[in-house]
């Protein structure tokens, strides 16, 4: 086993993304800010959950994490002064205070494979120990995030907005969008993309309107939607159905 030791300085930023933004879109504005958002954030590398960030017109939660060195170094950042910084914190590193950075693990087997030990048992453990973990792998159950035949349809009755009442299945041409399916309701054989009900990849329904980020109902967290809630009432029920 290999342990490499120095120090980490880690900056996360989590940023809230509606149907209309781009990701490469948020990703260059962060890269562009990158210098100013590191130094909004300096006072989490003491212990602050998170800082609050504005990057162009969205506010991002953002977390300084520095492992290793002198962290409390990073105090001083500016949005001029990082260069200088991470030079001050570098030298600070010592056999004291460094921290692992990466791992390299040796097979046992490795040990045994030479003339001083024994490599007639060092093929016999690989071998076994291969078999064993092949073994085990065939266990573990194969999940798969399941939101209903592609060419199910879901039928929405009783909602408080009753634009939102009617059939809704996956328009073959946008199945997915960023992490979520799209079942978009269907009108008179037709997609229509104003209405939404997108089922995230974790398993969390919700129903949007396309000219606008508002939730309009939150049919929550099941391998099938049924009921939801969360909008001018009455909530509206779902029913699966195999066609319109």
């Amino acid at each position: 086993t290999e342990v490499g030791l120095g120090g980490v300085f880690q900056l996360t930023v989590v940023m809230t993304m509606t149907e209309k933004d781009s990701e490469h879109e948020l990703r260059a504005k962060v890269e562009a800010a990158y210098s100013s958002i590191a130094a909004s954030a300096k006072s989490t590398v003491s212990g602050s959950a998170s800082a609050s960030t504005a990057i162009g017109s969205k506010t991002a939660n953002t977390k300084l994490t520095v492992l290793g060195g002198n962290s409390l170094l990073w105090l001083q950042l500016t949005k001029d002064n990082q260069d200088e910084i991470q030079h001050k914190w570098a030298k600070s590193v010592t056999d004291h205070n460094e921290y692992p950075t990466e791992f390299r693990l040796i097979p046992m087997w490795d040990l045994l494979d030479n003339d001083d030990m024994n490599r007639t048992k060092a093929h016999e453990l690989k071998t076994f120990m291969l078999a064993r973990w092949k073994n085990e792998e065939s266990k573990i159950p194969d999940y798969q995030a399941q939101s209903g035949p592609s060419n199910a349809v879901l039928q929405v009755t009783g909602a408080g907005i009753g634009l939102f009442n009617g059939y809704y299945g996956i328009n073959p041409k946008r199945p997915t969008s960023e992490h979520h399916h799209r079942f978009e309701k269907i009108v008179h054989g037709k997609f229509d993309r104003r209405f939404i009900l997108r089922m995230w990849m974790q398993g969390l329904w919700k129903f949007y309107k396309h000219d606008t980020s508002n939730l309009y109902y939150d049919c929550g967290r099941s391998r099938l939607p049924t009921t939801c809630s969360g909008g001018p009432a009455p909530q509206p029920t779902l029913k699966w159905i195999k066609t319109v």
